[in-house]
């Protein structure tokens, strides 16, 4: 909202081309940080994002807030397609147990069409200058549902970089927080059905007692 149709083709062309690149980049930086930091990452960036472009709003007739907010859209699908984008598809396959994968990615992937599909039909309201007329007020509403998944990131979502599907389960059905996934120890050939280890962390503190 605000260009002309030219720059919007060209604005949408090249953000086509950030998502592609951002996407493949995304490969090799999911060999290298885990997942939940790489998930939080991307939800900070995009939430900075949104907020920015929702406040550049209130400098109403400036030309250079529009290309402001335009180059924030761009800076926010790069964000996206670094992290949220190609690990939400890795997440649910991972952090489900073996029996139920196919049903657990089955269910996630639905959930998040029939969401999309929500969001679709209210942000041409938004946006249409003859219904809600948001504009770029817009990124506020998005960035508060952004923080609120930055909180169940931070709470509830496990990292599972460098883990075995065996090693999952254990954590899981020893009840380990989601929170402690990243330094905990496991053995999963300990035995039959392996061994949860103490953590990192409580083995430091008891060394140094």
């Amino acid at each position: 909202a605000g260009l002309n149709p030219d720059n919007a083709y060209k604005l949408g062309l090249g953000g086509t081309a950030i998502a592609f690149i951002g996407t493949i980049l995304s490969w090799g930086l999911m060999r290298i940080a885990g997942r939940k930091h790489i998930y939080l990452s991307g939800m900070t960036g995009m939430a900075t994002c949104l907020f920015v472009i929702g406040f550049l709003t209130l400098a109403k007739g400036n030309q250079n807030a529009v290309w402001g907010q335009a180059a924030l859209c761009i800076i926010w699908l790069l964000c996206f397609s670094l992290s949220v984008g190609p690990v939400g598809w890795a997440i649910p396959a991972e952090v489900s147990s073996t029996r139920l994968r196919s049903k657990t990615v089955v269910l996630a992937r639905n959930s998040y069409y029939i969401v999309q599909v929500g969001a679709n039909i209210i942000q041409p309201y938004m946006m249409n200058p003859i219904e809600w007329n948001w504009k770029g007020k817009t990124g506020f509403f998005w960035f508060g549902w952004t923080v609120l998944t930055i909180v169940w990131v931070i709470f509830r979502m496990p990292e599972t970089k460098g883990r075995t599907f065996e090693e999952l389960d254990l954590m899981f059905a020893a009840k380990v927080s989601t929170r402690k996934f990243a330094k905990y120890k496991v053995d999963a050939y300990e035995g039959e059905r392996g061994e949860v280890l103490e953590s990192e962390e409580k083995e430091n503190n008891s060394n140094k007692d």
